[in-house]
């Protein structure tokens, strides 16, 4: 196989230069690489949407809201015989063939052999159906809407619509050995800096069944993804509105949310026993999404965590566990996630070593409690100018100085302000 000169410039970079895959020009060079090896591509690419891109320039027609995870391995001989619904969530391993024609194969000059299994059929999989790991599915099946398809099945033959083949939760659908571990957790992952948390989990053999990730994140976020997915850790990525789809084949286990961004309703959080939560605070105290600022706002003197069941109510769950941590005059908002996340690890395997202890979590004391429901805006980093620097100094240090700097207005001019010592110890972990 002879490739133009420039191919290898553009296969690195559409697997190492997520931006890539946003350059029309790159993607109209890679629509001339040969059909082989864009399933390559497409089966191997660390971002779910750059694979469905790859799978649809070789005949594979693909839903919007499908997640397609990686080592999925189509055979079909390239023609338009697969066809994926709507928000389809498809785990890692899966194998569809649409044409079971052995190539090359001497048994196909057998014509009871080639008449029997030789076949080449269209497979169509439903809208809002589920396909386990490592599942196979033969020429001419189709999934129903909805229908759940179990880890390591052989389907044979077409399920309806809401039906299920071979879904019986057993060690193949985890990471890692259960050894004398209680529960089985699906994590919920929107918490960039935090993925320790979930490399310590895996340290300690914790049953992971699967990590869900927002599919729009940021960069930072994106850095921790790729960090768990180099675990070989099963990711599915989900938009709001997929949520539901990805969560209920995994009912019946236990939840973990780990700063993910979306509300779970009552009726999903209903599915798994436990379900719990950890917020960067010590509930009761500074409830709401962003509360971290105002810690500083107010000069606390201390922080920490806390794991908590999740309730209908935002951050009102019994606490299963909380950390604390030692807070100076000169933290900033970095400082101090750095120092809370850094306990975080530790908190969660505290928290899980008290559920399977059968320990009983302790009510929030609603008399120490405070809120923060507003979500904060780079517009709330604006100082009043004509304050005293001294009775600023805290409401400046809340604010981080590239995302959103604390900032005032001078002769219509926008002036921003950022805070550092000259004296810093170098092991110092603060930020000024």
């Amino acid at each position: 196989m002879t490739l133009n000169k420039n191919y290898g410039q553009v296969i690195n970079r559409i697997l190492f230069d997520y931006a890539a895959m946003n350059d029309d020009e790159v993607l109209d060079e890679c629509k001339g690489l040969p059909s082989k090896l864009l399933r390559w591509i497409a089966a191997h690419h660390p971002d779910n949407r750059s694979r469905k891109i790859f799978f649809e320039m070789t005949n594979i027609s693909i839903g919007e809201g499908t997640v397609i995870n990686s080592g999925f391995i189509v055979s079909d001989e390239y023609e338009p015989l697969l066809t994926i619904g709507k928000r389809v969530a498809i785990s890692p391993n899966v194998v569809v063939i649409c044409s079971s024609s052995p190539n090359n194969s001497e048994l196909l000059c057998i014509p009871e052999f080639k008449d029997k299994y030789v076949k080449s059929l269209p497979v169509y999989i439903g809208d809002d159906s589920w396909i386990g790991a490592g599942a196979i599915l033969l020429p001419g099946v189709e999934i129903g809407k909805g229908a759940i398809v179990g880890a390591g099945s052989v389907v044979n033959k077409s399920i309806p619509e809401g039906g299920s083949c071979g879904w019986e939760p057993s060690e193949s659908n985890s990471l890692h050995d259960r050894k004398s571990h209680k529960f089985s957790w699906v994590i919920l992952f929107g918490g960039a800096g935090r993925e320790g948390c979930i490399e310590r989990m895996i340290a300690e053999n914790v049953n992971l069944m699967t990590i869900i990730v927002p599919a729009h994140r940021s960069a930072k976020l994106e850095q921790a993804v790729y960090k768990l997915k180099a675990l070989s850790c099963e990711v599915i990525e989900v938009d709001r509105n997929g949520l539901a789809n990805a969560l209920k084949p995994f009912s019946g286990n236990a939840l973990l949310s780990i700063g993910f961004p979306y509300l779970i309703p009552i009726e999903l959080l209903r599915l798994f026993q436990p379900a719990l939560n950890i917020h960067p605070t010590q509930l009761p105290r500074y409830r709401g999404p962003t509360t971290g600022a105002y810690i500083l706002i107010n000069n606390e003197q201390e922080s920490g965590s806390t794991v908590h069941h999740m309730t209908e109510q935002m951050d009102r769950g019994d606490i299963v566990a909380q950390s604390r941590v030692a807070l100076t005059p000169f933290e900033t908002i970095r400082s101090l996630q750095r120092k809370v996340y850094s306990r975080e690890p530790d908190l969660v395997m505290e928290a899980l070593t008290a559920l399977e202890l059968g320990a009983k979590a302790q009510p929030q004391d609603e008399s120490q409690a405070s809120e923060f429901p507003k979500k904060r805006t780079p517009a709330d980093s604006e100082i009043d100018p004509t304050r005293p620097l001294n009775e600023l100094f805290n409401q400046i240090r809340a604010c981080d100085p590239d995302e959103f700097p604390a900032f005032f207005y001078y002769q219509g001019s926008k002036v921003c302000v950022k805070l550092w010592r000259e004296n810093k110890l170098p092991e110092s972990q603060d930020e000024l």
